[in-house]
């Protein structure tokens, strides 16, 4: 059971900022912000401080079969970002979600296409995010996140597929 009080200790746990809360006023703005914070147009960089704000204190990412916490993954993608000469810009954009929710939880199943640039017709990758979310001091957040690329071998199957 998720709890609907806390303690002054959990509350210090939480991102209270007002992005933090605005972003967390339902699961759909905290899906958005997810992929909004780490999308980035030339000449920019991704939010990572509001991508950190989307996520309960001890949650774990699971990207591609490797497991760490938030921070770790922000600075492997910050390295990525490096490696792959992406200062034209990031894009991962949603084009397909399922959710399910019972009271204070909820499970978002998103599909999305990567590209450079929002221009570009074919996306560099696609994928599903599998998104584990809580309501928590008055506000969604992130408890944790799976994400795999599509391959050749494991393409995408038509139900998550845009519509």
């Amino acid at each position: 059971m998720l709890p609907r009080t806390t303690s002054a200790a959990s509350a210090a746990d939480m991102e209270s900022s007002a992005q933090a809360l605005d972003d967390g006023k339902t699961v759909d703005a905290l899906v958005e912000a997810f992929y909004e914070s780490m999308s980035f147009l030339p000449g920019d960089k991704p939010d990572w401080e509001r991508f950190l704000g989307l996520f309960a204190k001890g949650a774990v990412i699971v990207a591609n079969g490797d497991v760490m916490d938030v921070p770790a993954f922000v600075e492997r993608s910050k390295e990525s970002i490096k490696e792959l000469k992406a200062d034209s810009g990031f894009l991962e954009v949603e084009v397909a979600r399922r959710v399910e929710m019972f009271c204070g939880i909820a499970h978002a199943f998103s599909t999305y296409e990567a590209r450079f640039s929002p221009y570009d017709v074919d996306p560099i990758h696609s994928g599903v995010t599998s998104l584990q979310l809580a309501n928590l001091l008055g506000r969604w957040c992130i408890l944790s996140m799976t994400s795999e690329i599509a391959t050749e071998a494991n393409p995408l199957p038509s139900r998550y597929r845009k519509k």
